[in-house]
């Protein structure tokens, strides 16, 4: 699990920034273009290089999953030109430290300088055309494969791919950001079982489960989760061989009965919330899943729903970060910590804002689901808006 981030002259973190105390569940709340996306935007960075080549020595500022322009757009407005960027990751008791500079061929790279790690590994490396970057093995200093300290990392987008009925196949062995291959992972993996926590975790929450006639299979689970949702409804999806499409068709429940009907005719939430939902079923202990603007197109109640399902995922071995503007979300947090399905020292809450110095600041959550702190403009509209109403 990753511990800490740090950032030197990488977008508008000029000085050295560091985020530290991150938990199983990271909240990033506040003014917009104050750095929460560029914050996740380094692990994604790192990411797409991986997916592009694992022997790479350059880091990809375009691919799969953000496109952040060239060189210059990156490198803080004020650092000079002899100024690099710097990136740093902290897992366990272990920093990892990437120095980046301007590639001298190509502005849609910065070229990796250096490579320093400390804690568990000890090594501090200047890359130049000789490096192999690969994968380390601290006895011998010996570099095979480009050292990250995560590998899985799934990245759901603000922008995801609203209501269609069909799906073209994938060979991509990862889940792209808009969530449109996660339709043919529900397909190919709908009978898989799920980890037995997760159904645990649901019984902590929910006690109203009946174990028998729910099956721990992704395809069931999911279905359980968008009722819990949207009230009675699934989720079926079938490959058409002679078209070589996914058909994809939402079930919700009529006066007469269950009734199937296209996605592009029950709405934008059904949509925006099944890549969230198949990603976090199907994510690996140990991966990283972040989901940007989880509420988009939900009810407040769902708004609630999913994200007591990420706080259920996050607990099951996978670290979550969500980017998110919305009080319900924070406040579903506070509600699993009052109800104990969540321990308050695994939920970090950042409040980010342009009057602070450091970009950001934690808000701790505590046992009883109060908030240590409460700055101002942090999820305060409402009640601005009613002392108006009320002529307060």
């Amino acid at each position: 699990m990753i511990s800490e981030l740090l950032f030197e002259n990488f977008k508008l973190f000029g000085k050295t920034t560091r985020f530290s105390g991150l938990r199983k569940v990271n909240l990033l709340t506040g003014v917009n273009g104050r750095g929460k996306s560029s914050a996740l935007q380094s692990l994604l960075l790192f990411k797409q290089t991986l997916l592009r080549s694992r022997s790479s020595r350059q880091v990809f500022l375009s691919g799969s999953f953000v496109d952040l322009g060239n060189a210059a757009d990156v490198k803080h407005v004020d650092a000079s030109v002899t100024k690099p960027i710097r990136i740093g990751f902290r897992v366990d008791k272990t920093s990892y430290i990437y120095t980046l500079g301007i590639s001298g061929e190509n502005n849609q790279l910065l070229d990796i300088k250096r490579f320093e790690s400390s804690g568990n590994l000890q090594m501090s490396i200047d890359i130049d055309d000789n490096t192999i970057f690969h994968d380390l093995v601290p006895e011998t200093g010996k570099i095979n494969k480009l050292v990250l300290p995560f590998q899985d990392v799934i990245y759901i987008s603000a922008e995801r791919i609203g209501p269609k009925m069909s799906f073209s196949p994938s060979s991509d062995d990862w889940i792209d950001k808009r969530g449109e291959h996660t339709i043919q992972m529900l397909y190919e993996r709908q009978y898989d079982k799920v980890d037995d926590s997760i159904i645990e975790g649901m019984n902590d929450i929910f006690y109203d489960i009946d174990e028998d006639e729910l099956s721990p299979t992704v395809n069931d689970v999911l279905n359980f989760w968008m009722t819990k949702m949207f009230g009675s409804s699934s989720a079926t999806v079938r490959y058409i061989e002679a078209a070589n499409i996914y058909a994809l068709g939402i079930s919700t429940e009529q006066k007469s009965g269950k009734a199937v009907f296209k996605p592009t005719n029950v709405g934008f939430g059904y949509s925006y919330a099944l890549p969230i939902l198949i990603a976090g079923l199907t994510a690996p202990k140990g991966s990283i899943l972040i989901v940007e603007n989880p509420e988009a197109h939900l009810h407040p109640s769902a708004q609630s729903m999913i994200t007591k399902f990420l706080g259920l995922v996050a607990n099951c071995g996978v670290q979550v970060f969500i980017e998110t503007h919305s009080e319900h979300i924070l406040n579903a947090l506070r509600v699993m910590v009052v109800q104990k399905n969540m321990e308050a020292q695994d939920i970090n809450v950042m409040y980010f804002d342009r009057e602070l110095e450091n970009f950001f600041e934690s808000i701790v959550i505590e046992d009883n689901g109060k908030l240590d702190h409460w700055p101002a403009n942090f999820f305060d509209q409402a009640e601005k808006d009613l002392n108006v109403l009320l002529g307060i």
